[in-house]
């Protein structure tokens, strides 16, 4: 194929010739009958306009300017950018208005709409957490982006910000009353197991010293390697229940005893001696310091022996 230049003082001519190999774009084989790609002394030559198109790069012809433009960036005018001192109360750089678009620092975004930004070094983008916002920061302001840098500071585009916030509202949401279910569930459980818990322990003695303390010990006494392994296989399988049942416990005592603010402590005795939990309430009837101790195996080591 042939191509003669027709604008120049000297007409110049290419020998093009159509490429023998195949060529992927992204992945894909690029194939067009009608605007091959060519070869041309070992360099290949490629339609303008399909080519921007399959990699994001839109190409147009500027008619006024009497050229071709290749991707969204643009020559930005001064006026273009407008510098909003108010726009934000307690803001430590102000806000930008640009394109129409009000932009916020990051800094100030991020705290205006409790979002925490997480940089990625590998991808040069910022995310959100908990939110599925992803941005790229251009080294200037640019039509159709998300983030650019002015004077230094990177800026973002306040709907991103808002985007984001209500991204993580709904996580917080969905995360909150998750919580709330879990709690009503283990209040219900709690109630039906605190008979069957309460009658495992009595009160020994209480201690009226300047420390107030109250041990609470295990009913079951046995000295056998099998009632050790009972009471403790009971107490394993209430898991996170636990300690909720021993609180409520302790609660009760110290409500038992209002003139005296109280640290119950509960022990096992058997073959082993278990110190099991120490558990601090205030006058009040609440949970000032709940230690309690983990045991999974019923045949303890010497660090938890009372």
């Amino acid at each position: 194929m042939t191509s003669v230049t027709v604008f120049a003082e000297s007409a110049k001519e290419y020998i093009l010739t159509k490429l023998k190999f195949p060529v992927l774009v992204n992945g894909k084989e690029f194939k067009n009958d009608d605007l091959p790609f060519m070869n041309y002394n070992g360099n290949t030559y490629v339609p303008l306009k399909i080519t921007g198109d399959l990699l994001g790069a839109p190409v147009k012809w500027n008619e006024e300017l009497k050229r071709v433009e290749i991707g969204t960036r643009v020559p930005i005018e001064k006026d273009d950018i407008e510098v909003l001192e108010e726009y934000m109360e307690d803001g430590e750089h102000p806000a930008i208005r640009f394109k129409n678009e009000i932009y916020l620092s990051l800094r100030d975004g991020a705290r205006e709409y409790e979002v925490f930004p997480i940089w990625n070094d590998e991808t040069k983008s910022i995310s959100f957490e908990n939110s599925d916002v992803t941005l790229f920061i251009s080294d200037k302001p640019e039509i159709n982006t998300d983030g650019f840098l002015y004077n230094g500071i990177s800026y973002i585009k306040e709907s991103k910000f808002i985007l984001s916030h209500n991204q993580v509202k709904a996580v917080n949401k969905k995360a909150e009353d998750k919580l709330l279910e879990q709690q009503k569930n283990d209040l219900v459980k709690i109630e039906k197991e605190y008979p069957n818990f309460k009658s495992l322990f009595k009160i020994e003695h209480k201690t009226l010293t300047t420390e107030n303390t109250v041990y609470v010990h295990a009913n079951a006494h046995g000295s056998s390697a099998e009632d050790l392994e009972d009471f403790f296989e009971y107490l394993n399988q209430l898991g996170d229940l636990k300690q909720k049942l021993m609180e409520k416990f302790s609660v009760e005592i110290q409500k038992q005893n209002p003139d005296y603010p109280l640290d119950i402590r509960f022990n096992y005795y058997g073959a082993y001696n278990h110190f099991l939990a120490d558990i601090t309430v205030n006058m009040e009837g609440t949970i000032e310091n709940a230690f309690v101790m983990e045991i999974a195996n019923p045949n303890p080591d010497s660090s938890i022996l009372n």
